[in-house]
């Protein structure tokens, strides 16, 4: 199985991170960074909850459900970065 996926840093969404799934279930994706050597694990708790794993300081997340377009952010990034904005 491969297929390309979008990583979303909560921390840097402007910045995400694009990846290939080499192995998946319902709990666990293992992918691989496009251009690179590097690979890293996602895991969720319940087929309702994103994946999500940390890699060198980032912590990545990637929800199936959600129909990522590059055009539109997602709900996560959006909320995420109206709670960092002064009030």
């Amino acid at each position: 199985m491969s297929k390309r996926i979008t990583l979303i840093d909560d921390y840097h969404s402007d910045e995400p991170l694009e990846a290939e799934i080499d192995q998946s279930s319902d709990s666990y994706l293992r992918v691989a960074v496009l251009n690179t050597r590097v690979r890293f694990e996602l895991r969720r708790h319940d087929a309702a909850a994103p994946f999500e794993g940390e890699l060198g300081g980032g912590y990545f997340w990637f929800d199936p459900r959600l129909n990522l377009d590059e055009d539109q952010p997602c709900e996560r990034s959006q909320q995420k970065s109206e709670a960092s904005r002064p009030v």
